[in-house]
């Protein structure tokens, strides 16, 4: 089937409730706001160049969360940009490589007295893990595939953002600001215990995932209309058809107090990776898919005593329903008889910087 995705505005919910492994979810979404601009590089003249806001998250092939997670990358992506108006001579879909300062110059100088209507994308390159992007339609469509196994290589996973349309005229000239949106979804996995038992996990991981999906663009916001802490562009997703399972093993659970409030810090991060927007909860002509968690983990409560338990959890059972483009998901497991489960919204941090030198400061 094909799913409509628009603008997302951000609840919260909270429930409680006791179980022997309790699942919390909280997603969010991308924000986009005000930016310092780089000064104009002395050496551009009259090439037209672009800057990227720096409250976006761009970085290809990274599941990024703040800068303390986020990989460096072998090299800064370069940027696809079209100019929707006609007769101004710079053309479709031309690529842009990063020059330096924060900028990506052009080779196309401005032309006087004309008006322009630029957007950009950036796309992850094939890595050869099974996880290519293949782009159209000068961007606007789209068919992005994340690879068939696991992996903690950011590089295996591929990414894909479209900018909102900018208006610039040949006239005012200066640096043209791009306002990126990205059509991935990111997915972590936080376990903790509270307990001093020592609790190892044997395997765990998420089952029925599908890997891939096609994007087509049905409206494309201006930067001047773009509302902040919303998904801004609206996009037609077909799913695709191959769906794969994704785990790790032998992970030691730390133990972390219940009385505090959980923050998601990285230190319980078993494991992330990028995905297609889907549902939990799928219906198709004769056949049905519910993505699980699936987890086989041990507690060693004596010298003598380790037993071994497996839990098959349907993610249909906990909110949220659906994994939505541009919203990192993310999964607690406290391992204990006793839990409170939440669900929570909250602003996907910002990443001002790759390599140190791909962002404006």
């Amino acid at each position: 089937g094909i799913m409509k995705i628009s603008s997302y505005i951000p609840v919260s919910v909270r429930i409680s409730g006791s179980c022997l492994l309790a699942v919390c979810a909280a997603w969010t979404a991308v924000s986009c706001g005000k930016t310092d601009t780089p000064e104009q590089p002395s050496d551009t003249g009259d090439c037209i160049a672009f800057y990227v806001s720096a409250n976006n998250t761009i970085g290809t092939k990274a599941a990024i969360d703040d800068t303390e997670s986020l990989l460096a990358m072998s090299q800064v992506p370069s940027i696809h940009v079209t100019d929707q108006e006609q007769n101004t001579a710079f053309g479709v879909n031309k690529e842009i490589i990063y020059s330096d300062n924060g900028v990506w110059r052009s080779d196309k100088e401005w032309v006087s007295g004309r008006s322009y209507q630029f957007y950009a994308y950036i796309a992850s390159p094939d890595s050869g893990y099974g996880a290519p992007v293949s782009v159209s339609d000068n961007g606007r469509n789209v068919t992005v595939t994340q690879p068939e196994k696991y992996s903690d290589n950011n590089d295996h996973w591929s990414d894909y953002f479209l900018s909102y349309i900018t208006n610039a005229d040949g006239d005012t000239r200066g640096l043209v600001s791009l306002d990126f949106e990205r059509v991935t979804t990111c997915v972590e996995l936080y376990v903790s215990t509270p307990n001093s038992e020592t609790v190892t996990i044997k395997n765990v991981g998420f089952t029925n995932v599908n890997r891939s999906a096609t994007f087509r663009i049905t409206k494309h916001a201006n930067s001047g209309d773009a509302v902040s802490g919303q998904m801004n562009n609206s996009w037609a997703v077909t799913p695709g058809s191959s769906r794969t399972s994704y785990s790790v093993s032998d992970v030691v659970v730390k133990q972390f107090s219940a009385e505090q409030d959980f923050d998601y810090n990285t230190d319980y991060r078993v494991m992330y990776f990028l995905t297609v927007p889907q549902e939990t909860h799928v219906e198709e002509p004769g056949k049905e898919f519910d993505i699980y968690l699936n987890m086989t983990y041990t507690v060693k409560e004596s010298d003598t005593s380790t037993p071994e338990y497996t839990v098959k959890l349907p993610l249909n059972n906990y909110r949220p329903a659906m994994w939505e483009m541009g919203h990192k998901i993310r999964y607690y497991v406290s391992i204990d008889t006793s839990v409170e489960l939440t669900g929570t919204v909250s602003a996907w941090k910002t990443v001002d910087f790759i390599e140190g030198t791909l962002l404006p400061d």
